[in-house]
Formats: structure tokens, C-alpha cells, sequence
């Protein structure tokens, strides 16, 4: 099966989240905790039984475009969120496949956003 979250937020940069002072990074991890839990799909996607894919499908602005690592890098408070709903089992390789970003620049006038899908892994 395959889940999906819209979060009204555009995801991190690593190299912004590197520079954060500790404090800041938890707080942005709190947030993003609370809007993965507000999200209008959220209580229909059954908590994690075994292996998924997350593939994370960023809606930026013209010029935001990122690199893939510096995705990935950037969403790790995300994966740990994802975990704590029980959404993954884990972040270990043994529980989760990172999908290829997806990048998709918006219209002027559009806010960004971010997309989560989780797609079930058969073992």
C-alpha cells in the first residue's frame, strides 16, 4: 500500500539544519512532529508492521532547487517524527528505503510544501 501526507511546510536543508544551535533543532522537530500528526491523512495510514519506502516529494520556489543528499540530510528530524507515530518501525536500514527526492517548483504565488509518501515493502 501506499500513504501519503501533505504538510503545509517546505522540508529542511541540511545545511541550514547544520548551522542550528541544539535548542533550535528540537524545536523545529517539535513542529514538524505536531504538523505530521495534523495532517488529514494521518489516522488513516496503519502504524508500521515491517519494511517502507519514504519518498519525499518537495513543492519549492523557483531557485530552491536542493541536491539530493542535502535532502535527505535535511529530513532526518523527519524520519525520527515518522518513527515516534510509529509510521516506520525504524530508521535503520532494515526498516526503511529512502525513495529518490522528487522536486517540483511551484507557480509564482504558491506556498511551499512537502509531501510524504510511505509505500509498504514486501518482505
Amino acid at each position: 500500500m501506499i500513504y501519503s501526507l501533505r504538510i503545509d511546510w517546505p522540508t529542511p536543508s541540511q545545511n541550514v539544519r547544520d548551522g542550528q544551535h541544539w535548542a533550535l533543532r528540537r524545536r523545529v522537530k517539535r513542529d514538524w512532529s505536531m504538523l505530521i500528526r495534523a495532517a488529514s491523512t494521518f489516522l488513516k495510514i496503519p502504524k508500521a508492521k515491517g519494511k517502507r519506502r519514504l519518498t519525499i516529494e518537495r513543492h519549492h520556489r523557483n531557485g530552491q532547487h536542493q541536491d539530493e543528499a542535502n535532502i535527505h540530510g535535511g529530513c532526518k528530524g523527519i524520519v525520527d517524527c515518522l518513527v515516534l507515530w510509529q509510521l516506520l518501525v525504524d530508521d535503520a536500514p532494515a526498516f526503511i528505503e529512502h525513495g529518490t527526492p522528487i522536486q517540483i517548483p511551484l507557480n509564482k504565488g504558491e506556498k511551499p510544501f512537502t509531501v510524504l509518501i510511505l509505500e509498504d515493502i514486501a518482505a
